[in-house]
């Protein structure tokens, strides 16, 4: 069983949706296991190998969630003779059977201050969490992560065994197929696209942008915009930020949603730029490698390992507007980005296989 209740959107929900297709795209390789996805929102479908549940009405309140955690998930463990659960960062409580986490939340590993939220209860909230994912990590049968820096983390700070921790890459082998979209809104004539997909969260670093984008405007650049794709919300830092566009008179344009191949087209033929200070693995990074796109990308852990041996790419220091406006400056003048590059997906086991192998061995075990 694959428990996905609490993942609806965002990072966590593609984590998801691309378990899903892995399992469906590879399910020759498992013919004696059928998957059950618990989910909270509808979008998936019953495959072959896949039965998908939909239980939306249990995340209406928490008192919901807490009834079905603790009855309803017992009943489709029963019904269905469930042998382990794979859920996202967190054990499922009250459980007995094999668990396995899958992770991809490293904000356990920082101090989560206003530097990481706009709001205290947001702070006190995340601490609590972050208590209940080590907690859940301590406790699992096996974690599967997406990189070997997290594996370092978990085994010298926290005294995780190295035993039960796998380490398995996410690949993006879905962005090279998606063609060059033609609509008016990706078209913009003459202009140096940059795009940065992300949270309005402090952490995300937005602000660095803004800071590069005004250096570069008292230098009198011009002929380029930076988008900010996804939900941004407005916190604190967004409320500032977004008065600090409008006041400048900046070109930021808050875009909104884009969709994977709205996002690859820009990856083609812009720059990404990604400045997080908090990132598990930096999924944008691994899109836009695979489209060949060029990269701006925060002086990170996690952005060195998944860009390892990529040549398309900058690093600069996250808090370093001046160096990042120059990388704006040198490819706004470079007119053309070479659009025939080539992209690369890092070459890794599929997230399913790992998990199967897992599954076999609890078995085994028994």
């Amino acid at each position: 069983m694959v428990y996905a209740l609490p993942n609806v959107s965002g990072g966590g929900y593609s984590v998801i949706e691309n378990l899903y297709k892995d399992i469906d795209e590879h399910k020759d390789a498992f013919p004696e296991i059928h998957w059950h996805f618990i989910v909270g929102r509808p979008g998936l479908e019953d495959t072959e190998c896949i039965t998908v549940h939909n239980e939306e009405d249990s995340r209406r309140s928490y008192f919901s969630r807490v009834i079905f955690n603790a009855k309803g998930l017992k009943r489709y463990i029963e019904k269905y003779d469930i042998r382990a659960i794979i859920s996202i960062n967190m054990l499922v409580g009250g459980v007995n059977i094999p668990s396995i986490i899958s992770f991809h939340n490293v904000l356990p590993f920082y101090h989560c201050g206003f530097n990481v939220f706009d709001r205290g209860i947001d702070i006190v909230k995340q601490m609590l969490i972050n208590r209940m994912i080590i907690e859940s990590i301590s406790n699992a049968n096996y974690v599967v992560i997406p990189s070997k820096w997290i594996e370092d983390v978990m085994i010298n700070r926290y005294g995780i065994r190295k035993e039960k921790i796998r380490i398995s890459p996410i690949g993006t082998p879905e962005m090279c197929s998606f063609d060059d979209r033609k609509d008016d809104e990706i078209e913009y004539q003459g202009e140096m696209i940059f795009v940065y997909p992300a949270s309005g969260f402090p952490y995300k670093n937005h602000m660095v942008i803004a800071k590069a984008v005004e250096r570069l405007k008292a230098d009198n650049v011009s002929g380029f915009k930076v988008l900010f794709t996804g939900e941004v919300g407005n916190g604190k830092t967004m409320r500032k930020l977004k008065k600090i566009v409008q006041m400048e008179e900046l070109p930021i344009e808050f875009y909104g949603m884009a969709s994977r191949e709205t996002l690859a087209s820009f990856y083609r033929k812009g720059v990404l730029i990604f400045p997080s200070k908090i990132e598990t693995d930096g999924f944008p990074l691994l899109e836009s490698m695979a489209c060949g796109g060029k990269i701006i990308a925060a002086d990170m852990p996690y952005a060195r390992e998944a860009l390892s041996g990529y040549e398309h790419c900058e690093f600069f220091c996250p808090d370093d507007a001046q160096t990042l406006a120059e990388y704006m400056k040198n490819m706004i003048s470079q007119k053309s980005l070479n659009l025939n590059r080539v992209g690369r997906i890092a070459n890794v086991k599929p997230r399913s296989e790992v998990i199967v192998s897992l599954i076999r061995e609890i078995v085994e075990q028994k």
